[in-house]
């Protein structure tokens, strides 16, 4: 009733009180903890969603299953508040220790992906890479979870100029799973834009990467992942131009290292008609009468990315 009337305080306010049995079960802890994560995706209220978790933290102390549970919803909370970033690094932490306590170890590998985003974020890059491999190599780890830390790998590989590794990371985690017609988590679309933007670090570097990208759009293409790609690309151009624009000069740079690469590959004839189009709007500081080279449902795309309206 609370939620359909959208009176999503009172609602927190009942979870709260259920929570507080210190005598309820744990399987009805943890589904009491699951309802309000749906309540807070719904109403985005991140401060009654780490009250709800530290309720059921310091009622239920005794089941490292639901305690460890709650640390993932709370460091999870933590991260849509900002930069609350070691509270978030210390729940997972504290799950992470729970590790030989607890039934489900899978949530383990959530934790330990999720505390090495974190890492990332705070340029402890050799923290994050050594999560990242606690990940692969945990017994529990599921096939997307699999996919994402070689994928986080990938790019921070790539940010550092070593694009032989990255290439590697990115094979080895696209052989664990072929795409199928299903979209991918959206998880995995959002270590693929990290691959983008740390291409894109790379992009004022003079060395020659026309090799590793040719490689990189074709394991793209024979996994399935190309739309994915071609997501990310465009995505990150609207990305660039909310920040501060890049100079002409590098977004010719980013133009010329893709094209060749994304010419090889019919997959990529829309994503590159979209890319060069793009970038030449954000090098006519975004004068809209460059879009309308393309067709109406190919302009949408980068009205949507650029933010614009449909009649603009």
């Amino acid at each position: 009733i609370f939620l359909a009337e959208r009176k999503f305080d009172t609602a927190f306010k009942a979870y709260d009180i259920a929570l507080s049995i210190s005598d309820a079960s744990p399987s009805a802890v943890e589904e009491i903890l699951s309802a309000c994560y749906a309540l807070y995706i719904l109403s985005g209220d991140s401060d009654k969603m780490i009250e709800s978790c530290t309720t059921a933290v310091t009622t239920h102390i005794s089941s490292a299953n639901t305690v460890a549970l709650a640390l993932f919803l709370r460091g999870t909370a933590y991260c849509e508040q900002g930069k609350q970033w070691d509270q978030a690094i210390s729940d997972f932490s504290q799950g992470i220790d729970l590790a030989d306590r607890i039934d489900d170890k899978s949530i383990i590998s959530g934790l330990l992906s999720l505390r090495a985003l974190l890492y990332e974020k705070q340029n402890k890059v050799d923290l994050a890479i050594a999560d990242y491999n606690r990940v692969l190599n945990h017994t529990n780890t599921s096939v997307d979870d699999k996919i994402m830390a070689h994928l986080a790998l990938a790019s921070l590989a790539i940010k550092t100029g070593d694009w032989a590794t990255g290439v590697k990371f990115i094979q080895e985690g696209f052989h664990l799973k072929q795409r199928d017609d299903a979209r991918p988590s959206k998880r995995i679309s959002l270590y693929i834009d990290g691959i983008v933007e740390s291409i894109f670090r790379q992009a004022t570097s003079p060395t020659d990467c026309s090799g590793p990208l040719a490689e990189l759009a074709s394991l793209f293409n024979r996994f399935g992942y190309a739309p994915d790609l071609g997501d990310a690309l465009i995505k990150h151009l609207g990305s660039i131009n909310k920040k501060n624009r890049p100079s002409n000069s590098l977004l010719e740079r980013w133009l010329e290292i893709w094209e060749p690469s994304l010419a090889n590959h019919a997959e990529y004839e829309v994503v590159l008609r979209l890319l060069k189009t793009g970038v030449r709007f954000l090098m006519a500081d975004g004068d809209k009468s460059v879009l309308l080279d393309l067709v109406k449902p190919e302009r949408e795309i980068l009205y949507q990315a650029f933010g614009l309206s449909a009649g603009a």
